[in-house]
């Protein structure tokens, strides 16, 4: 069930970054520029989202850090994404933008998916059987 959950809020960011960086393109912004002005907000919209729909996971700072970083590192795959698509396929951004979102879902996903994860209470109730 969270699959159906992380593309709906998933997607939203997506839009909302895709609209960022084609919008920031119209005006002569290049995609990285673009991009980085667009992390921060989308950024805490996707994490305030994914925490309360796609997971129901607790906000917490450790939590928003790890997803912070999960973010980051989809940035080299968004960037090298975009120049394939963009720069060496001569794409225009409003094509390249959105196809480069889906190439990296699945990554994106699991990455969500681990910054956000529960820490597991520690097993109670087990003993050791051994006599000694």
């Amino acid at each position: 069930m969270r699959l159906p959950r992380f593309i709906l809020v998933g997607g939203l960011c997506a839009l909302l970054n895709n609209i960022s960086v084609i919008g920031f393109g119209f005006v002569g912004v290049h995609y990285i520029w673009a991009t980085l002005l667009a992390f921060g907000p989308i950024l805490v919209i996707g994490y305030i989202l994914h925490c309360s729909i796609t997971f129901d996971a607790a906000a917490s700072w450790p939590s928003f850090a790890r997803y912070a970083l999960a973010m980051l590192a989809n940035c080299p795959l968004w960037f090298a994404s975009l120049y394939i698509l963009g720069d060496l396929a001569d794409l225009p951004m409003a094509i390249a933008a959105p196809l480069a979102t889906i190439l990296i879902t699945l990554w994106n996903y699991n990455c969500t998916r681990w910054a956000l994860s529960r820490v597991r209470a520690p097993l109670q109730g087990l003993r050791s059987t051994s006599r000694g």
